[in-house]
């Protein structure tokens, strides 16, 4: 089994903070005991038993809560195959040492029911992203190619831990017409501009900007300024290498591409 390494930005991710202690502790041993492509066996009895084999007290009832929990925070996908249910851990995307997973295929269309949390990138070592951020063993940054973005997806919608982390951060805001708008917004931007590295984080970035009671469609970044941020559309306050930031991405890598 490949080492998995974390870095300390999982403190600061909103989905992971979105469950308990309990649960939390129960992802980052999925993320051990996941194969290349992020899956593995989805019954209590065998999770329990490999994940806490040490830990008599943790029941299964304990394990099919949490799971439940990291399902709704969109931080693993539950499915079934041959009437056997399994997880996998969305963007799981390590250099693979095998050829194929020993696990069935999760069922088509599966990402669009889940927002980013965990990347693992192909590096020189074991790798664990969190929140876009890649250390390789020994503590060496590992060399990650960069991804172009993509379009908004349109069966794309926030997960239950994202919908909270909104009502909780704007609770002036109608969370469900906000995504409608932030859809139909996004669906309907032409060219390079409707395209971005991180959907879950611009609709962040929206939910922050949105204005209260707002009458019309238009999102207040772009009423109120000329420039907006490369990645995710929030009113620009600096430019590095040509490329336009927001407050929360000021410490984004230069983009030779973008600019």
């Amino acid at each position: 089994m490949p080492n998995r390494i974390l870095r300390d930005t999982a403190l600061d991710s909103d989905r992971i903070a979105s469950v308990d202690e309990a649960s939390e502790v129960l992802f980052y041993r999925l993320i051990m005991l996941a194969d290349d492509f992020g899956r593995f066996d989805g019954r209590v009895a065998v999770i329990r038993a490999r994940a806490f084999a040490l830990r008599q007290k943790v029941s299964e009832s304990d394990i099919k809560t949490r799971l439940e929990k990291l399902s709704t925070a969109g931080l693993i996908f539950q499915y079934e195959a041959n009437s056997k249910p399994y997880i996998v851990i969305p963007r799981f995307d390590q250099r693979q040492r095998a050829e194929k997973s020993k696990f069935p295929d999760p069922p088509d269309g599966w990402q669009s029911s889940v927002g980013q949390v965990t990347d693992i990138r192909p590096a020189s070592a074991a790798v664990v992203v969190v929140e876009g951020v890649v250390e390789g063993e020994g503590g060496r940054t590992a060399k990650t190619p960069r991804s172009q973005g993509s379009r908004l997806s349109p069966e794309w919608q926030p997960s239950e831990g994202l919908k909270a982390w909104a009502s909780k951060k704007r609770p002036d805001l109608d969370i469900e017409e906000t995504v409608e708008k932030f859809h139909d917004w996004w669906i309907a931007k032409p060219g390079k501009e409707g395209i971005k590295l991180d959907w879950d984080a611009t609709f962040r970035t929206w939910v922050r900007n949105e204005r209260k009671g707002n009458v019309d469609d238009t999102p207040m970044p772009d009423v109120v300024v000329s420039k907006r941020c490369r990645y995710c559309s929030a009113p620009a306050v600096g430019s590095v290498g040509g490329i336009d930031h927001c407050r929360d991405h000021g410490d984004q890598p230069y983009d030779r591409k973008a600019a």
